[in-house]
């Protein structure tokens, strides 16, 4: 028998918040290929002008919307991030 939409997203939460415990759980430090392997939810409300061009750019780049939202945000951080010298940047990562 097929699963149903709700079973699959079930399936899908549950398996997303096994492998964050599994990350969370290491003792190592993490790299940034541990990071992006590791999801966390985000539910906003944004304006229908920002929702259409999030449309535009996701389907220009040929991309999903989640790709390009962590690609603005990742973006945005690190030209924020530039010119700041140590001790700024462990300041900054410290209130993160």
């Amino acid at each position: 028998m097929a699963k149903s939409s709700a079973q699959r997203q079930a399936e899908m939460r549950a398996r997303i918040k096994e492998r964050n415990a599994r990350l969370a759980d290491t003792s190592v430090n993490l790299n940034i290929d541990d990071h992006n392997k590791s999801l966390a939810r985000l539910n906003v409300y944004i304006s229908a002008r920002a929702k259409a061009a999030l449309l535009r750019m996701a389907k220009k780049n040929n991309v999903t919307q989640k790709t390009m939202i962590e690609a603005l945000i990742v973006d945005y951080e690190a030209r924020q991030t530039a010119g700041m010298d140590l001790s700024k940047l462990l300041k900054y990562f410290d209130h993160s």
